[in-house]
């Protein structure tokens, strides 16, 4: 899978403004359990390769979308270990995956909603 330069584009997408439905950029705020506020921006790329990048734990962080069985899952492009970000409607949850073939799996925050 290809690497994207994330900074760069989530950069970009920041200093986008608001009004950018039919460029394929959409802004969205989660609240999620204990209070805590996931902002996230999901784009399009020219490529046709869908992202998110979330701000989460002081940090943006790029995800690319993925297989999944139900909702939306955006995951690090490696696909190996890092954030998970899965979306379904207006909910979402976020896990990190780690260990050497990714196959531990935790929960950070769940029962996350979209407000606009």
């Amino acid at each position: 899978m290809r690497t994207f330069d994330f900074a760069i584009l989530a950069l970009m997408l920041c200093t986008a403004t608001s009004s950018h439905a039919d460029s394929g950029i959409f802004h969205a705020t989660y609240t999620c359990e204990r209070g805590v506020t996931v902002p996230t921006v999901y784009a399009t790329l020219e490529t046709g390769e869908n992202v998110a990048i979330i701000g989460v734990e002081g940090q943006q962080v790029g995800l690319v979308q993925v297989q999944g069985a139900s909702g939306v899952k955006y995951a690090p492009a490696n696909d190996v270990s890092g954030y998970i970000w899965w979306t379904k409607g207006d909910e979402a949850s976020l896990y990190f995956r780690s260990g050497a073939d990714g196959s531990d799996e935790a929960t950070l925050l769940s029962d996350c909603i979209s407000f606009q």
